[in-house]
């Protein structure tokens, strides 16, 4: 217990509202009783953002809440005292200039602190004026640094303070049980989760699938679980679909728990053709799940899916290639069911939440026994 009082913890995070990858993870940390019983533990909400229509953009309203979030974050550093302060910075954008303000006040008031990157982008955003790389680096300067895997860590090269541990901790979830519906059909249900918004692929999918749909391949479906974040780009997708009236396209809506999980499920392969993604929660769901799954070649997602053993890398991320891709599993029953338990295999070995709690509470363990670098 003596070793516990003697690592204290300030989390700065964003918690749900609003449910995205990052917010969840955050969640997990704080409901988990194995990390807050390894560290005493403090949590802070650090986002002035309370849906996802809300995020990047600017308002009066979230000004003010931001300011009153510098208040608390820093009024719960003078009065908890922390070992570590641990901080989900955002890469890039105004939520980036919150968080990297927000560090360096804490760190001249003399805060050891961590930064837990669930996003990508600092590179190219650094790389547009000197300025701003060097005020990258004046953030980055003696902190911490844990990324979502090694394949990210090229994105704080020349950013981040080598001086300083960089660890890797690789997302995981509670392990789904799979309640797929024991009616038999020939369909084969491509299935997609994720906010919809232009960067997730949707159109890639809908066009592949009309695609395949010309050549022959009537027996498709395609389920898309989720919201819409603009009336402009819904209004697009809803008129690529009217389009084509006879692919069997399906929009269930924002689904969450239970009732999302049973809908996914319930497909056969799940598709997720993002152009801009670190390391989704959604491909770790479907894994548990038993799907095989197609995703591109983003971020972390050639380290999750290993290529025709449990899942197919996409390198162009075309309507063409996927098209190509959706084929194999359509004509190929066993090659499905092979790659989809296969998944579910290394889902279990790596990326339950049990894995992401040890690797968290090591990664943190080790930052809280460095010795703070001076210069």
């Amino acid at each position: 217990m003596a070793d516990k009082k003697s690592q204290k913890i300030l989390f700065l995070v964003q918690l749900p509202p609003p449910i995205h990858g990052s917010s969840v993870i955050n969640k997990s940390i704080k409901d988990s009783k194995i990390i807050n019983s390894h560290f005493e533990t403090r949590y802070v909400d650090i986002s002035p953002a309370k849906n996802m229509t809300d995020i990047g953009k600017f308002s009066l309203s979230k000004v003010s809440l931001t300011f009153r979030i510098f208040f608390r974050a820093i009024s719960a550093y003078i009065k908890f005292k922390p070992n570590l302060v641990y901080l989900t910075l955002s890469p890039h954008g105004l939520a980036f200039y919150k968080d990297s303000f927000l560090s360096l006040v804490l760190k001249a008031l003399g805060a050891k602190m961590v930064f837990h990157m669930h996003g990508k982008g600092i590179v190219s955003s650094a790389s547009k004026s000197f300025l701003k790389r060097n005020f990258y680096q004046a953030v980055f300067r003696r902190v911490s640094v844990i990324t979502l895997s090694p394949l990210l860590n090229s994105d704080i090269f020349g950013i981040a303070d080598m001086r300083m541990p960089i660890n890797s901790v690789a997302n995981g979830i509670n392990s789904q049980k799979l309640k797929k519906d024991s009616v038999q059909s020939d369909i084969v249900v491509f299935g997609f989760l994720s906010n919809f918004v232009p960067s997730k692929g949707l159109e890639t999918i809908i066009h592949a699938a009309t695609d395949l749909h010309r050549e022959g391949y009537t027996n498709i479906e395609c389920k898309f679980i989720g919201g819409f974040r603009s009336l402009d780009y819904e209004d697009h997708i809803r008129k690529m679909v009217a389009e084509s009236p006879d692919v069997r396209f399906c929009f269930t809506g924002p689904l969450f728990g239970e009732e999302k999980i049973k809908e996914l499920s319930n497909g056969d392969v799940f598709v997720y053709p993002t152009e801009n993604d670190c390391f989704p929660l959604v491909v770790l769901e479907a894994m548990s799940l038993g799907l095989p799954v197609i995703a591109s070649d983003q971020g972390a997602l050639p380290e999750i899916i290993d290529h025709g053993i449990t899942g197919e890398i996409l390198k162009s991320n075309s309507p063409s290639e996927l098209a190509a891709v959706m084929k194999k599993f359509i004509d190929d029953k066993n090659y499905r069911l092979e790659l989809g338990a296969n998944g579910k295999e290394k889902f279990l070995k790596k990326y339950t939440q049990e894995k992401f709690e040890k690797n968290l509470i090591n990664a943190l363990k080790e930052i809280v026994l460095t010795k703070p670098v001076i210069k």
